[in-house]
């Protein structure tokens, strides 16, 4: 296996650049909806009424209280920042593996490797799988956030019950 990796990589030496350009482009989505969450979460309410910002304790730092539109907002863009990311995680997992079965069963006996396969993945992802990666993604976003949650209020000790299971 390592034997026919080495070779791999030895032929189609650019994918290694691969995981590395997607992993610099999801660090910058990720400040981008870092910043688009601080922005929603720090947007002034309809009704002007409700005091947005509390300081509590003599400390420097207010409170911020959103109202329920905000809290919607911050959950739908929060999920589908979390949906993104599964989304370009997946198919960097597509185009990797696509390009690595496009190597694997070309013609190797004539001494030719194949002609770019990794570009030959990333048209295959674009072109007829994006439906297919989303789906998947969108069903591991919705694990992910049922596994949070669990995660969170099993660790809750205010949810202290008389059942050990």
């Amino acid at each position: 296996v390592i034997k026919c990796t080495a070779i791999y990589v030895a032929d189609t030496c650019h994918i290694v650049f691969y995981p590395l350009v997607v992993g610099i482009f999801l660090i910058s989505i990720i400040a981008i909806f870092v910043i688009g969450l601080i922005f929603v979460a720090s947007m002034e309410p309809k009704n002007r009424n409700i005091i947005l910002l509390h300081r509590t304790n003599g400390s420097p730092f207010a409170l911020i209280v959103p109202d329920s539109v905000q809290l919607a907002l911050l959950a739908v863009y929060a999920f589908s920042g979390i949906w993104f990311i599964f989304y370009i995680n997946g198919q960097t997992n597509f185009i990797l593996s696509s390009a690595a079965t496009i190597w694997y069963f070309s013609n190797s006996s004539t001494g030719q490797t194949p002609h770019r396969p990794v570009l030959t993945s990333i048209t295959r992802a674009w072109r007829y799988h994006p439906g297919t990666i989303a789906f998947g993604s969108l069903l591991l976003g919705i694990f992910f956030i049922i596994r949070m949650l669990s995660a969170i209020f099993k660790a809750n000790p205010n949810n202290a019950s008389n059942n050990k299971c």
